[in-house]
């Protein structure tokens, strides 16, 4: 199991996606990887990919599937920037109403000592 990676899969489709939107074949991409066209098939059968590898074909397909990849993990984070947002603002809710309320204490106990 150490080797699972959920983003593998879309990770390869989104590969294959690109290559049909630029109309390039497996054995094109190979070609301009300077890898062996043979080496394809298994390459896109992983469930992951060498830093190296996905760089070259972010190069050659002209897109980054990096960028792709991190917006993936922050969509399925829970503690994404959103969610940091509300917390935060809950949290600011909450401290407005406490210091309305102590400046209501603050008020009535200066009436009460007479200043």
């Amino acid at each position: 199991m150490d080797n699972y990676n959920p983003a593998g899969n879309s990770l390869m489709e989104a590969i294959e996606m690109r290559m049909l939107k630029l109309n390039k074949s497996k054995r094109e991409l190979a070609n301009d990887l300077l890898i062996n066209p043979t080496a394809m098939t298994p390459m896109f059968r992983r469930n992951s990919m060498q830093v190296s590898k996905l760089w070259n074909i972010c190069t050659v397909l002209n897109h980054n599937f990096f960028y792709d990849l991190a917006h993936k993990f922050d969509s399925n984070n829970p503690h994404t920037n959103q969610t940091i947002i509300n917390q935060m603002q809950t949290q600011i809710d909450e401290l407005t109403k406490e210091v309305e309320r102590l400046k209501i204490e603050n008020e009535v106990l200066l009436k009460v000592l007479g200043k």
